[in-house]
């Protein structure tokens, strides 16, 4: 938008509020977002990249039982709350409500990948 950058990667969001100011050339979701109907996913150009933004809590190592299901369930709360989902939507987020147990196993997933790109990248061993 100042003119001195040429690319950059950054979340829909950003292409849908700047897109008077940017062009978007693809997304990295499994399907095209509705708010850039036009605008391919990185599967559909070849590339098989699909990536998220991920949002949650967190606590210290040893955090009680009994306060992350408090936790959780107030994180439930807000998640299923239609002003909240529909704003959300309405700026093209998807919103994915994730307990404690699916966190872990996203967090175990991506962790996993991440040191597969790093290592493949020689960033690290």
């Amino acid at each position: 938008m100042g003119g001195h950058v040429t690319a950059l990667m950054t979340y829909t969001t950003m292409g849908i509020k700047h897109s008077d100011e940017m062009r978007v050339l693809a997304v990295a979701a499994e399907e095209r977002v509705p708010a850039l109907p036009d605008v391919p996913t990185f599967k559909e150009l070849g590339y098989d990249y699909v990536e998220g933004a991920y949002r949650g809590m967190a606590g210290p190592p040893g955090l009680p039982e009994e306060i992350i299901k408090i936790l959780a369930e107030a994180n439930r709360k807000v998640n299923q709350d239609a002003e909240f989902k529909d704003k959300l939507e309405g700026m093209s987020f998807k919103l994915v409500d994730f307990g404690p147990e699916k966190c872990k196993k996203l967090i175990a997933e991506k962790t996993e990948y991440y040191q597969k790109i790093l290592k493949e990248l020689g960033l690290i061993k």
